[in-house]
């Protein structure tokens, strides 16, 4: 804004007076709510006792502001009580300054470079100070502003939008919040504001305003907000999959078990009789050529229904839930003993049964996965072994966790089982051997049947074999001991 100004005194009745001479190119109307509304007499520390208006010698309207002076003051220009000076060339340094809000030409130029907008509101809605960027906003220029009502100048729509924002400013409240902003040009773009009331003796005389372009940050965020959600999506998507296809796997498991449960039922409801029948028939007398027909009849039905109830046993723990109680040691010491009394002697082997006398007597676990567990590791030990000893070991282990554990081995000395098969035969369905299916009438059933039950039970299997020199079998499962006395 061009501006000249200049400087006077005069004394009057004793009293100094100083006279302010300026060129404003502004109307009547707001220079006089500057000088008198906005409290120049708070910052300068006198009184403004008259405002006149002037033609100056360039021919625009100019204006005279007298300040008056008791005897005991002395004015001094360029000080704090300077309220307008001329620079040391005689260029003007201020424009207007209105109490707290000093308009002052070198801050226009710091204001007009500041990557944001900056202005001024007062208390009657009219702009009394806007940089470049809030004039380059708004489309208007800074004569077109600077005066102008707050509701002409952004027209009704974003008036009361804002209007919340603003009058909770003129109370007294700073406000922060985000807009979307649309420039004069029709660009959009985002912006934090800032509105600070402009406090001067508990009152408020209007509220500064600061705003800063968020565009690319806004931009970056709604980004990467829509890269999460699109990849949320997919996540969901592929978690909806997943669920899909376990609950298929799990109806198909499901149907396949329920299969072969019905088909074993089905195929071992015949041979319970043709048994029996046999039995009876060779009860009677008959040839020997005979004779040993039905027993050959017998041995094979009986090795189907024991084939049959094998698998049977195996469906039925695809649904099966722990049920557990108190199980004695000891009595699954002799169970296990007595349950291949006869297979060993018929091969004239050695068995060894002993519980480690640390271990409780009872113990808290599912009786039928455990005793599963338990025959089946001993009847596969006595049926591949042919000569030696088959030993049954119950014990105390501790795993990585320092949690107790309770270590059942079944150890014998049979054929061994190759290093490379040992892998498979912890995935169940498979002998180590493919000619011992034929020898042994197994199928790997009774090895899938003890890996499930050892998983309901939260434990493990562990193997160990030398081919020619027999094999290990542990199983390693959690220990919990009960107190039989009641203590």
């Amino acid at each position: 804004t061009d501006l000249w100004v200049g400087w006077f005194d005069a004394t009057v009745d004793t009293d100094l007076t100083r006279y302010a001479v300026l060129e404003l190119p502004l109307p009547a109307d707001y220079v006089n709510r500057v000088l008198f509304n906005y409290g120049v007499t708070h910052r300068v520390g006198r009184n403004v006792s008259d405002s006149t208006s002037i033609e100056t010698a360039g021919g625009s309207t100019g204006w005279t502001i007298q300040f008056d002076y008791d005897n005991n003051d002395t004015p001094s220009v360029g000080g704090d009580e300077t309220f307008l000076q001329s620079g040391d060339s005689g260029a003007p340094t201020f424009t207007v300054w209105n109490g707290q809000l000093t308009l002052v030409g070198i801050h226009w130029a710091i204001t007009d470079n500041i990557p944001g907008m900056v202005g001024y509101w007062d208390a009657d809605l009219r702009c009394g100070y806007a940089n470049s960027a809030y004039m380059e906003w708004l489309g208007r220029t800074r004569e077109e502003l600077l005066g102008a009502q707050r509701q002409e100048v952004f027209g009704e729509e974003l008036f009361h939008k804002n209007e919340t924002f603003v009058r909770a400013a003129l109370g007294g409240q700073t406000q922060h919040f985000e807009r979307v902003l649309t420039k004069a040009d029709g660009s959009t773009g985002y912006a934090l504001a800032h509105y600070i009331p402009d406090k001067v003796d508990g009152s408020v005389r209007g509220f500064f305003v600061l705003v800063t372009d968020v565009t690319e940050l806004k931009t970056a965020q709604v980004l990467l907000e829509t890269r999460v959600e699109e990849r949320t999506e997919e996540l969901r998507q592929t978690v909806l999959a997943l669920e899909a296809a376990k609950t298929q796997a799990e109806s198909a498991n499901r149907m396949k078990s329920d299969f072969l449960a019905n088909l074993s039922h089905e195929l071992r409801t015949p041979l319970n009789p043709i048994v029996a029948l046999t039995d009876l028939v060779l009860g009677t007398t008959l040839s020997p050529e005979q004779r040993d027909y039905l027993q050959d009849v017998r041995a094979a039905a009986q090795k189907l229904l024991h084939l049959f109830n094998r698998l049977i046993d195996l469906m039925e723990l695809e649904n099966y839930v722990p049920v557990p109680g108190i199980v004695g040691l000891n009595s699954l010491r002799e169970l296990s003993v007595q349950s291949v009394a006869a297979a060993v002697a018929a091969k004239g082997l050695v068995i060894q049964a002993d519980v480690a006398p640390d271990l409780p007597l009872a113990i808290w676990v599912d009786l039928h996965l455990l005793r599963m567990v338990l025959l089946e590791l001993v009847e596969n030990a006595v049926r591949f072994t042919d000569e030696g000893m088959v030993s049954i070991t119950f014990d105390r282990a501790v795993d990585q966790n320092a949690r107790e554990q309770l270590c059942l081995e079944v150890r014998d000395t049979g054929m061994g089982i190759p290093a490379a098969r040992l892998a498979d035969i912890s995935t169940g369905l498979t002998q180590a051997d493919a000619p011992l299916t034929k020898r042994f009438a197994g199928l790997g059933i009774g090895m899938a049947k003890t890996l499930k039950a050892v998983a309901l039970l939260d434990g493990r299997l562990e193997v160990e074999s030398v081919p020619a020199h027999g094999s290990t079998f542990r199983v390693l499962l959690p220990l919990v001991p009960v107190n039989l006395s009641g203590q």
